[in-house]
């Protein structure tokens, strides 16, 4: 991860923090409300919680017998088969059981502090276990401390012991290199170390890549040597040791050296492509030293206040009850989850993220039973599903956590750039809707032996919008943070090649514009399309906005294409009955359908073309009722277009039901059902956050910030939040009565209060 790319962020955020003035309250302990508390173990890895550091993340419980459990992940633990992969399962086994039925039992998840700690017992033999993963290193840490001795063993459970054939009814987890695997698709098993210095170490080490027949079957073989592979070698693992623990017989596991009243255990992990395990191993033991020579203390010191600042960049709280309680502690636990696995090597994976437990157990009976590592679609990145954790970290000012996601469209851009001259002979870039993390779609996506430059795959085949939206979302990002090299490092080039691609690939009609055709409207209109809304509405969006920047910000160049290519656009596409001027799918479609999306609302929800404050806001409500789904949750967009739409009642319901949609199975609130997607579901997360934000907050291309634009009434609420022009908007609210304070000043003059409060 590019630390220079964060230091830009984190200084920016830095000095926002102190031009503004807590208000009412401590906010930290007014975070403490929504913590989560159980008051029994659990009875599986269902009720496991999770934590993590933004790279490693871990699901921790403790089961009925006693032993505390968790799962171990990374968001770079890509396997031979390019899916993520946990690195495996820690067990602590305490004697005598400190949880024994009838011993008063609590599990609490810290936000404030970013930790899970666990206690049992009474005054007399009280227990605590504190579970954290350091905010500024990969290191997990189990500290214990004990009124009674306690001895403690700690083993690594792997359940990848033998090389093995994917089952027929695991193939989702695999999807994207299932179809043309030869032999099958092949699991390697994990690699225990030799034990020594009293530590246990073991690894994950890729013996093969999907890498070069990913881009055999989409004829770009020469392309191989001239990119090298990123998943051959690729070895990810752990080292775990303890003060005052030594090696067991056997060495499978670590022993106190007797009975303890304190212990700590620590795992330090660490992913690496090495030419050799043993340089892996050698790396991994100099970092486990290095980090061994940080004291404890401080590293716990700094890593509550790396959280405490987090929680203090933006917040929304409240004192009401009901709906609006449940509703905002919802908001909180999955602005925890997208932190705890947002910081890393590679994006949020929208299907469970690295919080995936599996279901039925580590064997396979039948194939029936999936291990830790199931995901349904596998270890693609579909934009459509990994975008809401993003747009969700604009109004929360958490712009660091952005970076993952720039690092791994800013990265494919030159293998894409090669890939377009070969297909089509001219100059840009596409991002297909299903990626690898390199930049290519997912191999089942293309037929092999095909002289084709289209996927395969009928409902993304011309579905190109995701790159339009990404640099609008980046560019909101700028407008927000106003970080000039931010915008010339990271937003312009990837949005001109987008542009490019479009100015590029399509012809202009008789009419002097611009004929987006053969085209799609997201994955539901795919039949005779022409210029497409959703296409339209990105460039249009886009364009606009490029045009609308400083000057000195840009080059006189840039703001030629841009003009020339805005000339160009045709509109975005309109009709009008009965008095009402609603959007439409596209210009000309066939309308069968052959998805769940409402395309024509994509003038809303991502390019905010129409919205509260944007001229077309009436266009946007008039297409409102006439949209085809009538859904929320995990993609679907209701709550966010109700709420940019300022529909207050129908984002009110939406929100509601959004925040009730768990997982029936799981024990953590926020563990989301699979939707679409696979659980915990990242996109219905990312989802519930952003539509709470827009109907707290939003702004408009004019620069003004508009506050309460579709929040109920009834529903009490305190919050922060980051909008344009390096603007933080302080607000309370309560009653009827509004106090709004402003950062900078000069902004407050742009808030825009509710109608019912100018009344």
């Amino acid at each position: 991860m590019s630390k220079q790319m964060v230091v830009c962020f984190i200084v920016s955020c830095s000095a926002l923090f102190a031009t503004v003035s807590l208000m009412a309250g401590d906010i930290l302990e007014e975070l403490d409300k929504c913590n989560v508390a159980w008051n029994s173990p659990s009875n599986s890895q269902d009720g496991s919680m999770p934590i993590g550091n933004g790279e490693v993340g871990l699901n921790v419980w403790v089961e009925n017998n006693g032993d505390l459990c968790f799962y171990i992940a990374r968001t770079d633990a890509w396997s031979d088969n390019a899916r993520p992969l946990k690195l495996g399962r820690v067990r602590v086994h305490m004697d005598p059981n400190p949880f024994k039925e009838g011993v008063a039992f609590k599990q609490e998840l810290r936000l404030r502090d970013g930790v899970i700690v666990i206690t049992a017992g009474g005054d007399a033999d009280k227990l605590q276990l504190k579970v954290w993963v350091d905010a500024n290193r990969d290191v997990i840490h189990v500290d214990g401390e004990s009124v009674k001795p306690l001895r403690v063993t700690a083993s690594v459970e792997l359940w990848r012991k033998t090389r093995r054939s994917i089952l027929k009814d695991e193939y989702a987890t695999v999807r994207g290199t299932w179809r043309y695997a030869e032999n099958g698709v092949i699991v390697e098993p994990d690699t225990s170390l030799p034990a020594k210095e009293n530590s246990l170490r073991w690894c994950h080490r890729n013996v093969h890549s999907v890498y070069p027949f990913n881009l055999k079957v989409q004829r770009l073989d020469e392309l191989i040597s001239k990119y090298p592979d990123p998943i051959i070698n690729r070895t990810f693992g752990a080292i775990m040791s303890g003060n005052d623990f030594k090696l067991a017989d056997g060495a499978d596991k670590l022993e106190s050296v007797g009975k303890l009243k304190k212990f700590d255990l620590t795992i330090d992990t660490m992913t690496e492509q090495t030419d050799t395990l043993d340089k892996w191993e050698s790396d991994i033991e100099k970092l486990w030293k290095a980090n061994s020579q940080i004291p404890k203390p401080d590293a716990w010191k700094a890593h509550r206040e790396w959280w405490n600042a987090f929680w203090r960049r933006s917040w929304i709280l409240t004192d009401g009850e009901g709906d609006v309680d449940f509703v905002v502690k919802m908001y909180n636990l999955q602005r925890w989850i997208t932190a705890c696995h947002g910081r890393g090597a590679y994006p949020i994976k929208f299907n469970g993220g690295m919080f995936t437990v599996g279901r039925g157990g580590d064997e396979f009976i039948n194939g029936k039973s999936w291990d830790p590592d199931y995901r349904r679609w596998g270890g693609g990145y579909w934009f459509q599903n990994t975008r809401f954790p993003y747009w969700a970290m604009l109004a929360s000012g958490d712009y660091d956590m952005l970076l993952p996601l720039i690092r791994m469209y800013k990265d494919a851009i030159p293998l894409l750039k090669d890939r377009t001259k070969k297909y089509f002979g001219h100059e840009g870039v596409y991002f297909g809707e299903t990626i690898f993390f390199w930049g290519l779609y997912t191999t089942e996506n293309f037929k092999y032996g095909e002289n084709a430059c289209y996927s395969s795959c009928g409902y993304i085949r011309y579905y190109f919008q995701s790159g339009l939206e990404f640099s609008c979302m980046m560019l909101d990002a700028y407008l927000q943070n106003r970080d000039v090299k931010f915008l010339t490092r990271d937003v312009l080039p990837i949005a001109d090649e987008i542009l490019r691609f479009y100015r590029e690939h399509y012809k202009i009609d008789a009419g002097g514009k611009l004929r987006i055709a053969p085209g799609q409207s997201v994955e539901t209109y795919r039949w005779d399309v022409e210029n497409p809304l959703p296409v339209l509405s990105g460039l249009h969006a886009l364009l606009k906005r490029l045009i609308a920047l400083p000057e000195s910000a840009t080059t006189e160049e840039e703001r030629a294409f841009w003009k020339d290519m805005y000339a160009v656009l045709p509109p975005v596409p309109k009709k009008t009955e009965e008095d009402k001027t609603f959007y439409v799918p596209a210009e000309k479609f066939n309308p069968k359908r052959g998805n769940v999306e409402n395309p024509s609302l994509y003038a809303v929800f991502p390019y905010r073309i129409c919205a509260v404050g944007q001229p077309d806001l009436e266009v946007g409500r008039a297409t409102w009722p006439r949209r085809v789904v009538k859904r929320v949750g995990c993609w679907h967009q209701d709550l966010v277009e109700s709420a940019m739409l300022g529909l207050t009642k129908e984002a009110e319901i939406g929100a509601v039901r959004m925040a009730h949609m768990k997982d029936p199975v799981s024990r953590f609130p926020a563990f989301w059902g699979a939707g679409h997607d696979w659980l915990p579901d990242q996109d219905h997360g990312g989802n519930l956050m952003v539509g709470i934000q827009r109907m707290l907050m939003q702004w408009d291309d004019n620069g003004k910030i508009y506050v309460l634009p579709a929040w109920p009434k009834k529903w009490p609420v305190k919050f922060r939040l980051h909008a344009i022009d390096n603007t933080i908007v302080d607000l309370e609210y309560r009653d009827g009565k509004i106090n709004c304070a402003v950062t900078p000043e000069s902004k407050k003059k742009d808030v825009v209060l509710p109608n019912w409060a100018r009344q």
